[in-house]
C-alpha cells in the first residue's frame, strides 16, 4: 500500500514499500480513458514543427542510464522524488530556460511514440517562444499556435498550458516508480490533476519518464492521458 511522502501546495507524493524479489518499486494509478485535446494537440503542434524545421539526423535511441550501484533502492527512490518535486516546480513556476537543463542530451518524446526532439532543438524552440514553449508555459501562444493549425475557434478558449493547467487543478497527485533494469535505473512520474466544475476535462493524467544517467534524473518522454 502506498505511503505519503508529503504533501505540498495540494500536491502530493506516494511511493510503495520496495519488493526487493522483482527489484520493482511502483504504487500506480489508474484513471477511465478521456477525450484529451490538449494531447491531440500537442503531438500535432510538435510534428508540424518537426516537419518544418531543417532536417537533421535523428538522435539515437535514448542510452540505457548509468549504474546505480553506489545506492540502494531506498536512497534511490528518495533521490527520484526529491527530483520529480524540483522538477515540477520548475513546470509550474520555475523558469522555462531552464527545462532543457532537465531533458536527456539524447531528447524527449512528446506523445505515445518516437522520434524524439533532440535537447538542442527544444532549447532552440524556448528560445524563440515557439512549439514546446507554448505547450509547457505559454497559453497564449498556445492559442495563437492551434489557431494557425486550423483548430476550431470555439475550441480554443479550452486550451490551456501544462503551467497554467497545474496552477488551475483544484487537486493533484504526484506518484513515481523507479524501475531496475539489470543495473540501470529509470523513473516515471505520473502526476494526477483534478479540475472545477464547468471545465471541460474534470481529470487529466500525465506521465513524465526519466532515466538516471551521471548521478541525475533527466527527462525523456511526456505523454498526456
Amino acid at each position: 500500500m502506498a505511503a505519503p511522502m508529503g504533501c505540498t501546495a495540494g500536491s502530493c507524493f506516494a511511493h510503495p514499500a520496495p519488493r526487493q524479489a522483482r527489484r520493482r518499486y511502483t504504487a500506480g494509478l489508474v484513471l477511465p480513458p478521456h477525450n484529451s485535446l490538449f494531447t491531440a494537440l500537442l503531438v500535432a503542434l510538435l510534428l508540424a514543427f518537426a516537419a518544418a524545421a531543417p532536417q537533421a539526423p535523428q538522435p539515437a535511441k535514448p542510452k540505457a542510464p548509468q549504474p546505480a550501484n553506489e545506492l540502494s533502492a531506498e536512497e534511490l527512490e528518495k533521490e527520484f522524488a526529491l527530483a520529480a518535486e524540483q522538477f515540477l516546480a520548475l513546470l509550474e513556476s520555475g523558469d522555462p530556460e531552464r527545462f532543457p537543463e532537465a531533458c536527456s542530451e539524447d531528447g524527449v518524446v512528446f506523445g505515445l511514440a518516437p522520434p524524439a526532439i533532440p535537447r538542442k532543438e527544444i532549447r532552440e524552440e524556448i528560445e524563440k517562444r515557439t512549439g514546446v514553449y507554448c505547450v509547457l508555459f505559454d497559453t497564449g501562444c498556445l492559442r495563437t499556435e492551434a489557431a494557425s493549425h486550423r483548430v476550431p475557434k470555439a475550441e480554443l478558449p479550452a486550451l490551456q498550458s501544462l503551467r497554467e493547467r497545474l496552477r488551475t487543478a483544484t487537486a493533484r497527485e504526484a506518484r513515481i516508480e523507479v524501475t531496475a533494469i539489470d543495473e540501470f535505473w529509470l523513473g516515471d512520474l505520473r502526476l494526477e490533476l483534478e479540475f472545477p466544475p464547468g471545465m471541460r476535462r474534470r481529470r487529466e493524467a500525465i506521465e513524465f519518464s526519466f532515466e538516471r544517467k551521471d548521478g541525475a534524473w533527466r527527462l525523456i518522454a511526456v505523454s498526456v492521458e
